[in-house]
């Protein structure tokens, strides 16, 4: 449970970190998806499946840990 928790905890401080720095990553990876390791931009593009390849072999242990998200400079609606 341990290791579980701790990759649950690295995946949202990533996930944190690209949220504060989504204006910066917005202007240098428009409309696309970016994943982010240990606060890095480890992988980017528009294709989320292939972006999602080499982290997941390269990263195999800690893939969890991965924050994904589509960066983008236009508004998005939400209907909830």
């Amino acid at each position: 449970m341990g290791a579980a928790l701790e990759s649950i905890t690295k995946r949202r401080e990533n996930s944190r970190w690209l949220g504060d720095h989504y204006s910066e990553l917005a202007k240098k990876y428009r409309d696309e998806w970016v994943a982010v390791y240990d606060r890095t931009v480890i992988a980017h593009g528009r294709d989320l499946r292939r972006i999602s390849r080499r982290p997941r072999k390269k990263y195999k242990e800690d893939y969890g840990e991965i924050a994904f998200e589509f960066v983008t400079t236009k508004s998005i609606e939400l209907i909830l």
